[in-house]
């Protein structure tokens, strides 16, 4: 679960100007993500994933195709660093080969 606490931690500040109890809204989060797992890609993800595969992309690029694979997701493909390129030579018209 420690991977999380990083996370809690983030969603925390951005809320803290409107909750009122702090602990009571951290420990209704650690509660929530105790019986789920969720996997979180990022912007620079994107960017690095493209960088391994030999791509240039800029950070607004990352963000367009980061939301592109997440419209286009199937669970039973699953996300990976090639999904990221493949979505990224798809949007931008890049040959891949």
């Amino acid at each position: 679960m420690q991977i999380y606490q990083a996370f809690i931690d983030e969603m925390l500040a951005v809320l803290l100007p409107s909750l009122a109890d702090k602990q009571e809204a951290k420990q209704l989060l650690l509660n929530y993500w105790n019986q789920r797992i969720a996997f979180i890609w990022s912007v620079q993800d994107v960017v690095d994933s493209c960088k391994f595969y030999g791509g240039h992309i800029s950070e607004q690029q990352a963000s367009m195709v980061l939301k592109a694979v997440m419209e286009d997701y199937d669970p039973t493909c699953g996300v990976n660093q090639e999904t990221f390129y493949r979505e990224f030579c798809s949007l931008f018209e890049i040959s891949n080969v």
